[in-house]
């Protein structure tokens, strides 16, 4: 019950109130743990990122103490990135559009490379 909380309040954010429910519909939550620390975790995504074209924004922090960033890409919010420590992992949250190929698309390459420099 939490996540579904969660992740409606995650897309009021993204969306304000224009097309909410259609966001929420199609939200696809990808989670992923990296074996490094939440900086240097943060530091692979912003390079992998901007290699895809994308740009990293750092957002206001979630209430447990977690960084929350935006990718950005021409100045959109295309994602929203959650990170936080999760005993010797890093634990990222992914929540995008999953009707957008090319997002999925350079999410998935992000995460390999990140995965194959961190682990």
């Amino acid at each position: 019950m939490f996540k579904i909380i969660y992740l409606a309040a995650v897309m009021a954010m993204l969306s304000g109130c224009s097309g909410f429910i259609d966001k929420v519909k199609n939200t696809e939550l990808k989670e992923e743990y990296f074996s490094a620390s939440v900086e240097r975790t943060q530091g692979c995504l912003q390079y992998q990122s901007l290699r895809h074209q994308f740009y990293l924004e750092q957002d206001d922090p979630l209430p447990n103490g977690d960084k929350r960033y935006n990718l950005l890409r021409d100045h959109d919010a295309v994602a929203n990135i959650d990170m936080g420590k999760s005993g010797r992992q890093t634990l990222v949250n992914f929540f995008y559009d999953k009707r957008d190929p090319q997002v999925k698309s350079a999410l998935t390459d992000i995460i390999h490379q990140c995965h194959r420099d961190l682990d």
